[in-house]
């Protein structure tokens, strides 16, 4: 594989991987909201 094309899936998945960590902490955050 080329190293720009390795270098774009890179930077894709890292992407990809920051908004599920973004969702999953919106989801907790609300969960904590909702028990207090």
């Amino acid at each position: 594989m080329n190293k720009v094309v390795r270098k774009i899936l890179l930077v894709a998945f890292l992407l990809v991987l920051l908004v599920v960590q973004l969702k999953l902490n919106i989801n907790i955050g609300a969960i904590e909201w909702w028990r207090l």
